[in-house]
């Protein structure tokens, strides 16, 4: 009986050779498959890992002849050969888009330096239109209180004449000028300086008077 149960557990000589056959032909399907995945190449991991278990390995561990096992459809798996190649590409396309990466950003940098030196001309360009400005308001001013000094001097020094005489000299001023120092006259005195000029000019002065 116990000859007969290890005769029975032994496998033929010809099932051996297949399972020999089958290590040989498909060890290194599964050794490219951890590679792949390790290196995160997973869709033809996948496609290996389909080809082992779509059945015709395991037809010949159960004893089926490989002759006579069918092989999976589906696109021929890469060579292991073709792997530095792959991962040369992979590599040269990873640093072609850093490269691409470090090229936009030097643009971004080089237009942010523009608009900041944009910006430091445009502040310094109102600066100086600030400065001119004041300038200028600080002229206007001083040149309007030179004209009322200048015009307050010309009426005490008309009030001091006779008006016959202040009449005859302010018939050749501008009445724009005559009013700024009537304006600054006492009004009895003005007012005997504006009788002796003619009644044109008179009339002319007493509007620009009227004038705010």
């Amino acid at each position: 009986m116990m000859r007969r149960r290890s005769s029975q557990a032994m496998p033929a000589p010809d099932q051996v050779q297949a399972r020999r056959e089958f290590r040989l032909a498909h060890g290194g399907a599964a050794l490219r498959l951890a590679l792949l995945l390790s290196l995160g190449l997973l869709g033809t991991g996948l496609w290996l890992a389909q080809d082992l278990l779509a059945g015709r390995g395991m037809a010949g561990l159960e004893g089926a002849p490989l002759a006579e096992v069918e092989p999976a459809a589906g696109p021929a798996a890469p060579d292991a050969e073709r792997l530095p190649d792959l991962l040369a590409a992979a590599a040269g396309e990873i640093e072609a888009q850093r490269s691409e990466l470090s090229r936009r950003e030097q643009d971004l940098a080089a237009r942010e330096a523009a608009l900041h030196d944009l910006a430091e001309k445009l502040r310094a360009e109102v600066a100086t239109l600030q400065a001119l400005r004041q300038e200028q308001d600080d002229a206007a001013e001083r040149a309007e209180a030179e004209q009322e000094e200048r015009a307050a001097r010309l009426a005490r020094l008309y009030e001091t004449m006779k008006p016959k005489r202040a009449a005859s000299i302010l018939d050749h001023v501008p009445v724009e000028e005559v009013a700024a120092i009537a304006r600054r006259m006492r009004d009895g005195k003005a007012a005997l300086i504006i009788q002796q000029m003619s009644p044109e000019r008179a009339s002319a002065l007493s509007a620009r008077l009227a004038l705010p």
